[in-house]
């Protein structure tokens, strides 16, 4: 029997989209996500946009640029003593799924009152948890092998056929940006496994 790891540290991968290439801002920018390279996303069905809550974080990691060109890892914990460059999000409400195939979310909020979305990851010998109280959520650059991959994949490629916004020429001062939650990318919640976007078993 596998012993259950008890996972205090987690990660998704965020790879920017490649046909997405004029948008340059991080509320607008169109990505996909996945904790492992074999479960990446389909923008055509999945949410593209980052939470205002992640927004925050890479521009606090000063990797606002690399984001935009590449994309950036979310790196997850719970533990209370993670040290300089973690921000802190709070449970605030936990919502119940309105199918039972689907998994229970949990909304958290930054002392500066941004939201992010956690899914809690369900399994045969964890049907149901409690999801943490406090997770603490920083963002790092991509790794070089990641970054191959994705460009071996053609997650990157630019779109032959580009057409221009007006909102790529001038800035339109209409408040705040960013997608409602409900069209946000979902971050995982705590497993027994550990997420390694490659390399990790299917």
């Amino acid at each position: 029997m596998r012993k259950k790891e008890n996972i205090e540290y987690w990660t998704l991968t965020i790879l920017r989209i490649g046909t997405d290439d004029f948008s340059s801002d991080l509320e607008e920018a169109e990505f996909r996500f996945g904790r492992y390279n074999w479960e990446l996303s389909d923008p055509e069905h999945d949410a593209t946009r980052i939470p205002q809550g992640i927004v925050d974080v890479v521009r606090d990691a000063n990797i606002a640029d690399e984001a935009l060109e590449t994309g950036f890892t979310v790196e997850m914990t719970t533990r209370g003593d993670a040290g300089p460059g973690w921000t802190e999000f709070r449970s605030t409400v936990s919502m119940t799924a309105e199918k039972p195939w689907k998994s229970p979310r949990t909304l958290y909020t930054s002392p500066e009152g941004n939201s992010i979305e956690m899914i809690e990851i369900l399994s045969c010998s964890r049907p149901s948890g409690r999801m943490p109280g406090k997770i603490w959520i920083r963002a790092t650059e991509l790794s070089d092998a990641v970054i191959f991959w994705a460009m071996e994949k053609g997650v990157f490629k630019p779109s032959r056929a580009r057409q221009m916004k007006l909102d790529n020429w001038f800035e339109f001062q209409e408040g705040k940006k960013g997608p409602p939650s409900s069209e946000a990318i979902p971050l995982p919640g705590p497993s027994e496994r550990a997420f390694r976007f490659l390399g990790g078993g299917r």
